[in-house]
């Protein structure tokens, strides 16, 4: 496509269109004064065959991939009138949008990476006075390139969701094929707008209403699990904040999800999870697949949310539910042991109840388990979401209709991330997945050299022994940054080990710059029912960004003083 036809059309009014021109495709989408997406008679130039640069390199996400290839390019009735169409040929038509005019609100669709090619920014949104959708070298998977009809065009808008800020841009994923790209940019598209360059921390507890009727209209849409209605206020900090919302809109994105909602705290929302589809639907039994971090399994054993808790293994899960099921729950790696739980064949077994997973330690940059069919994925984002150990909070991505049940939660019972938490949690962001690979090679290396020492009856580590289940090559790529050990001199051992160290913190929490040590049974495990606690001999490890020689030589050091005799252990119970 020439360059002449998309500047006078659409280029100009953002200058954002700049080289491989013609690679570009214009669809017109919703707009009046346009009576078609692309014109014949216009330039046009060939493309080469599609398929030759598509690659065979299995994705964490290919939403989107399945989103084209389900949009098959069928030549219109008049095709034949076109030279290129009639050939057969990969031809691509502008449509003049000179004097169209947008109507509607913004589309909103998930920041997937369809990777189709080596240099493929694939998905790019222009609203509001670009008057157009631009989809950048979306290719159609059918051997060519070219218009789609208007039922075609319409599967594909299908997908996406319409949000009320028609001046924002929600996917802007011009040359952020990576993830890398995507943490350091996600939730900053409207930074320009604002005139601003790092994310703007906004404190207010309450907000101007414009008048009675809009601000009445505005807190019912945001009290019921909505967002911000156009010309609306935000009403009151407990119902929403700019600051939270650009911080789950770049976790919404990392994930490959439609929304996210951040709360307080990780148990904040993995209880907002738990009401919200369960109790308040009338479906108030769990499945609790085993091992789980000790606060969610003792949260789910008491009761005290009013559901009752079935606790089972991986490949019980079907067997487990029952006519009023509300949800499944499910963390993988598992706490503390870091056994891989199939999320796939977790869901296949739920059938139509909704599946948690506690993503925490594995990240986005690891794992997306809406890729596998779960419908939420849960983060305490205390841990290596913030990576500093400096703020509390926890977030959920999710579905649009999910995230409109847990924002209803998180209104009621005041659970909402407080802005500064959701601004640390946002900095923390772009460095995650340098932090992460980081940490998970050191880790690696950790668990390796434990495995000979002959203070270690047992390292826990996934991969350490190759991928039996094939999960760390389908679903979890990578084996993270937490190390657990058993000791062969049981809890005497542990216990000292643990307070002997010196670069490692004895301290609970995980995923921090700094290396941690705890031990799960007298600590964050201690209210789990015996028979499903951690075994007392277990000490758990997060590897931190310290140079892995300082860490072995420190755990080595502590390891050592399990030979003496001496111990100021106390007994666990």
């Amino acid at each position: 496509m020439h360059r002449d036809v998309l500047e006078d059309d659409v280029a100009q009014r953002r200058g954002i269109l700049h080289g491989h021109m013609h690679e570009e495709v214009v669809l017109a989408c919703h707009v009046k004064g346009l009576d078609h997406a692309g014109r014949r008679h216009d330039r046009v130039e060939q493309l080469p065959d599609p398929l030759a640069s598509v690659s065979t390199e299995t994705h964490a996400d290919d939403s989107l991939q399945r989103k084209t290839e389900g949009c098959r390019v069928d030549e219109d009735a008049d095709a034949g009138q076109h030279p290129a169409n009639a050939e057969g040929a990969n031809a691509v038509c502008a449509g003049r949008l000179r004097d169209a005019e947008f109507f509607g609100e913004r589309f909103v669709g998930p920041a997937g990476r369809a990777d189709h090619g080596r240099e493929n920014p694939q998905v790019e949104l222009i609203e509001g006075g670009c008057r157009a959708l631009l989809f950048s070298q979306v290719r159609l998977l059918n051997g060519r390139l070219g218009l789609l009809s208007s039922a075609q065009f319409d599967q594909v808008i299908a997908d996406f969701t319409i949000a009320p800020n028609p001046c924002r841009t929600f996917l802007h994923t011009r040359g952020m094929d990576h993830l890398d790209t995507l943490a350091v940019h996600a939730g900053r598209a409207d930074f320009a707008s604002l005139g601003v360059h790092t994310p703007p921390l906004d404190l207010s507890s309450t907000y101007p209403l414009p008048d009675v009727e809009r601000g009445g209209d505005s807190y019912e849409a945001l009290a019921t699990g909505g967002t911000p209605i156009p010309g609306g206020s935000h009403v009151y900090a407990r119902l929403w904040n700019p600051t939270v919302s650009r911080f789950e809109e770049a976790l919404a994105t990392l994930e490959a999800a439609e929304a996210s909602v951040a709360f307080a705290s990780g148990m904040a929302a993995l209880t907002a999870a738990i009401v919200s589809h369960t109790v308040s639907i009338g479906h108030p039994h769990v499945v609790a697949v085993r091992p789980l971090y000790g606060g969610s399994d003792h949260m789910l054993a008491s009761g005290l949310l009013g559901t009752q808790a079935t606790f089972c293994g991986p490949d019980e899960v079907g067997a487990a539910l029952r006519p009023e099921t509300g949800l499944v729950i499910v963390e993988t790696p598992a706490n503390p042991t870091l056994e891989l739980v199939d999320i796939a064949a977790v869901v296949a077994q739920a059938n139509d109840v909704p599946v948690l997973v506690d993503n925490t330690f594995a990240t986005p940059v690891l794992q997306q388990p809406l890729a596998h069919g779960a419908t939420m994925s849960l983060h305490s984002a205390t841990k290596y979401l913030g990576g500093h150990g400096d703020v509390v909070g926890g977030v959920i991505a999710c579905g649009a209709e999910s995230a409109a049940a847990l924002r209803r939660v998180r209104a009621i019972t005041g659970g909402i991330l407080h802005p500064l938490g959701a601004y640390l949690l946002h900095r923390g962001l772009p460095t995650l997945p340098l932090r992460m690979r980081a940490q998970q090679e050191t880790a690696a290396k950790i668990a390796r050299r434990l495995l000979e020492h002959d203070a270690i009856a047992e390292v826990f580590y996934p991969g350490l022994h190759g991928d039996p289940t094939g999960l760390l090559a389908r679903q979890q790529h990578g084996t993270g940054a937490m190390v657990s050990l058993r000791l062969r001199g049981g809890y005497d051992a542990a216990a000292r080990v643990a307070a002997s160290t010196r670069l490692f913190t004895h301290a609970v929490s995980l995923g921090g710059v700094d290396s941690l040590i705890q031990h799960p049974a007298a600590l964050t495990h201690r209210p789990v029912a015996p028979e499903a606690r951690p075994d007392a001999d277990i000490l758990r490890l997060s590897i931190g960004l310290e140079h892995v020689d300082d860490l072995f030589d420190d755990l080595r050091q502590a390891l050592a003083l399990t030979r003496d005799g001496k111990s100021t252990a106390t007994t666990v119970h």
